[in-house]
């Protein structure tokens, strides 16, 4: 009896015994399983890694991918060496560097076009300048568009050279460059705009004092006229080069002038006469013109006669310089008048 419950109990042990030893081997093949897995996909990635950077070339982007490989190539070595936990851990960690590598490659990339298209957008900043920049231009703008196309040139050796940071600090400066003679154009436009709307006031006025000296003998008036007459056309000179403040100060000389001279030829005595020879003049010819038929020399006649009552009402309170403004802008219209009406 004794004898036979011995060998129950080691047939007991023995079970256990091979079980144990086939539930080790189980848990060793799943280990084994789960490394080659995670080696597989790690493979796989390293190697899109490797295609991405092989076209960009980063230098962070391909230390990253060596030390993924390092560590992929000691996964390996502990595999063969039946280390599956061990391995399947730094295989994990060679995969994590292999996508950092491709994170940072992807932000390179980023970066670069970032960088491109600041570079594309000086280029078409000094394209549109290019020509602008004559020999004419005002030194300043020369010499802030030389500056620009300097950093720009310099931008792009940078840029060739994968040197992004100080590519893309030198276009932008050279960008702001351009911007500020843009600015300066601009303004200089408005300043030239301004100043022919300015000269076509004055060659008005002039013509109005002119009509008053040819009715007027005034040797000094005449005189006045002359000298207001050169001023004006240095004011030209100086409009034509661009030089906008010395053409403002001969204007605002031509208008003093001028100012002095219908002074001296603006008596009441003298735009009376003259009010009163357009005056004349319109009733001579009124009755010719309407039966013209024509309406626009009818119009002109109205717009005379009231151009002419308001000389009488300037006249009256002493503004002569208006009022002869007046009567030449009636005279004016009364001659084109006479034309339309064929008289």
């Amino acid at each position: 009896m004794k004898k036979r419950l011995l060998i129950i109990i080691g047939l007991t042990l023995m079970g256990v015994l091979v079980c144990s030893i086939a539930f080790a081997q189980g848990s060793q093949q799943q280990v084994q399983n789960r490394f080659q897995y995670e080696f597989e996909r790690t493979e796989q990635v390293i190697n899109q890694a490797k295609n991405t950077i092989a076209e960009s070339n980063t230098e962070k982007g391909k230390a990253l991918l060596d030390m993924a490989i390092q560590l992929q190539n000691q996964a390996r070595t502990m595999g063969q060496n039946h280390m599956y936990l061990q391995g399947a851990t730094t295989t994990l960690k060679a995969r994590e560097q292999a996508r950092s590598a491709m994170t940072v490659n992807r932000q390179a990339e980023e970066n670069e076009n970032l960088v491109l298209r600041q570079l594309e957008r000086s280029d078409n900043l000094i394209a549109q300048f290019q020509n602008r920049m004559s020999a004419d231009a005002p030194q300043m703008a020369r010499t802030l568009f030389d500056t620009a196309r300097e950093n720009q040139r310099r931008a792009w050796e940078f840029y060739r050279n994968r040197n992004l940071r100080p590519a893309l600090k030198l276009s932008r400066q050279a960008e702001k460059s351009l911007r500020g003679i843009a600015e300066r154009y601009k303004a200089r436009q408005g300043d030239l705009t301004r100043l022919q709307n300015q000269i076509k006031q004055v060659e008005q006025k002039m013509e109005q004092v002119k009509t008053m000296v040819r009715e007027c003998d005034n040797e000094e008036a005449a005189g006045l006229l002359v000298k207001a007459k050169n001023s004006f056309n240095e004011c030209l000179e100086h409009a034509a080069k661009g030089e906008v403040k010395k053409a403002e100060n001969q204007l605002r000389l031509t208008r003093r002038l001028l100012t002095q001279t219908a002074g001296l030829c603006g008596d009441q005595d003298a735009l009376q006469k003259f009010i009163q020879q357009i005056n004349q003049e319109m009733d001579r010819v009124a009755e010719a013109i309407q039966n013209s038929g024509d309406n626009r020399a009818i119009k002109l006649m109205q717009s005379a006669r009231e151009h002419l009552r308001e000389a009488r009402r300037l006249c009256a309170g002493g503004n002569s310089e208006n009022c002869a403004a007046n009567i030449k802008a009636a005279q004016m219209n009364l001659q084109k008048a006479k034309r339309l009406a064929g008289l």
